[in-house]
C-alpha cells in the first residue's frame, strides 16, 4: 500500500503534502495512475459511494478456463458523477485483467470443496456451497468485492454448478474424500 496523490503534485505542487490530498493506493494502481487524470478517480475521503450493488461479472468456460468480465452496472444507483469516476477508474486501472489473473490464483482454493459438494448433492449442492462461501466473504470483504461478486455469479451458473467446474478444476482426489465421508460412521 501506498499514499497516492490523488491530484498530482506536479501539477498541484501545493497540495503535495496536504493530507486529504493523500489517499492509500496499491503500488500497482499507484504506477498506473497518471498525472491527467486528476479527479478522474473516486476519492477514498470525499466521494461517498453508497451500500448499493454496481460491480457485476459475467463468467464462461472456454478452452477449460474460466473466463470472466467484470464491468460497473449502468443501472446502479450512483449519481452520474460517481459511476463515470468508478467506470473510468476500472479502465486506466486495467481492473478486468488483473481480476482475472487473481481468479486463476485464488479460487483453486475452492477445489475440494466443489468437488466434494458436487459428489454429495450435484449441482445443487455445488451452488449451495458458493452461496455460503459467498455469505463468509460478505463478512470478510464488502458488496463489490470481485470475489464476492464471483462466487455469487457463479452460484448462479447452471454450466459450473452442474459439472463445468470439474473442467476448471480437476481433482481426483475429491472423490475419495467424498466417498470416505458418505461411508464414514459419525457415531464412533
Amino acid at each position: 500500500m501506498e499514499l497516492d496523490h490523488h491530484l498530482p503534485k506536479a501539477i498541484f505542487k501545493p497540495l503535495s503534502l496536504y493530507a486529504w490530498n493523500l489517499v492509500p493506493l496499491c503500488e500497482a494502481c499507484n504506477g498506473a495512475k497518471l498525472a491527467g487524470d486528476a479527479g478522474k478517480f473516486v476519492h477514498a475521503y470525499f466521494d461517498i459511494v453508497p451500500d448499493v450493488q454496481f460491480l457485476q461479472v459475467e463468467v464462461s468456460i472456454e478452452n477449460g478456463g474460466l473466463i470472466t468480465k467484470y464491468s460497473i452496472k449502468d443501472s446502479a444507483e450512483l449519481a452520474p458523477e460517481l459511476l463515470t469516476k468508478l467506470k473510468f477508474q476500472m479502465e486506466a486501472l486495467s481492473l478486468n485483467s488483473r481480476f482475472q489473473k487473481d481468479v486463476n490464483t485464488n479460487f483453486v482454493a475452492h477445489t475440494t470443496g466443489l468437488h466434494m459438494a458436487a459428489e454429495l448433492g450435484g449441482g445443487e449442492s455445488v451452488s449451495y456451497y458458493l452461496r455460503k462461501q459467498a455469505a463468509v466473504k460478505t463478512r470478510a470483504f464488502y458488496r463489490n468485492h470481485w470475489r464476492l461478486v464471483l462466487l455469487k455469479a457463479l452460484a448462479n451458473h447452471d454450466e459450473f454448478c452442474n459439472g463445468g467446474f470439474k473442467v476448471v478444476l480437476p481433482d481426483e482426489q475429491a472423490r475419495e474424500v467424498a466417498d470416505n465421508l458418505a461411508t464414514r460412521d459419525v457415531s464412533s
